[in-house]
């Protein structure tokens, strides 16, 4: 069988269930409770979180070391600029995708469950795009001292396509797709 009559395979089995992962969302167990539905997609989203959160850390920990390299003083004032803006996103990110956690812990056992979830992924959406705005930027602001203005644009804005593809414009395309 051919990509394609696998691909068209797949997506009849997710239609009809025939094949499905019991753990997903969209196949959920006929039997499962509302609040056990909400119970396992909060615990999915926190898992996710899990994965993104190191990474955003380290870039975090590197960008904050940055000012205190040799050089720095050197740079232009185009790249502060970006540097500061990156900093910021990559801030932005971090607060974004650990607010759920903290969610958590200060409504814990107050029965918000459902609320924390929505608002929680909301936010891990707005921390993914704000990740992908920094680690655009701080590409741009490599390869800018790297390369110069001519590479960092093209560059950037190639990482900025890229993410947001594979991110955001894949899952939006399977949304629809499944709608249909």
């Amino acid at each position: 069988m051919g990509y394609r009559g696998l691909v068209t395979e797949e997506r009849q089995n997710q239609r009809t269930g025939a094949g499905a992962d019991r753990g997903s969302a969209a196949t959920a167990d006929p039997d499962e409770s509302p609040k056990e539905r909400v119970d396992r997609e909060l615990i999915e989203l926190l898992n996710g979180l899990r994965v993104i959160l190191p990474g955003v850390q380290v870039l975090l920990a590197f960008l904050l070391t940055v000012p205190f390299s040799s050089g720095f003083e050197d740079a232009t004032s185009t790249d502060k600029i970006v540097y500061f803006a990156t900093v910021l996103l990559t801030v932005g990110a971090t607060g974004a995708l650990t607010m759920p956690a903290a969610y958590h812990r200060i409504r814990f056992r107050q029965g918000d469950k459902e609320q924390m979830l929505r608002l929680s992924n909301t936010f891990a959406i707005v921390g993914l795009s704000l990740l992908m705005l920094a680690m655009a930027t701080v590409v741009f602001l490599i390869t800018n001292v790297l390369y110069g203005v001519g590479a960092a644009v093209p560059v950037s804005l190639i990482v900025l396509l890229v993410l947001g593809f594979s991110w955001f414009a894949v899952p939006v395309f399977r949304r629809v797709e499944d709608a249909d």
